[in-house]
This record gives C-alpha cells, structure tokens and sequence, in this order.
C-alpha cells in the first residue's frame, strides 16, 4: 500500500513464524494466574 507497516498492531510478528506469535499469545493470554499491582502497592 505504500506506507511503512510499523506503526501498525502485531507488525513485529510480520517476519515471525506463526509459532512464535503462537507461544507469544499464550504467554501473555493464556495464563492461569495473573496478579496485577497498582503503582502504589508496588513502592509500597
């Protein structure tokens, strides 16, 4: 199209295999436990 693509959403996984983008997701999504702090509790 003529415009650079990375600006756009997942363009680091264009010259991935999809296995990559695979393991990536579940990592980030597909875990059992997540624990989330605010910034607050952190420097506490």
């Amino acid at each position: 199209m003529g415009f650079p693509a990375e600006g756009l959403p997942l363009s680091y996984y264009r010259a991935k295999s999809f296995y990559v983008m695979r393991t990536d997701a579940l990592d980030r999504f597909g875990t059992r436990l997540e624990q989330r702090f605010t910034r607050q509790e952190i420097e506490k």
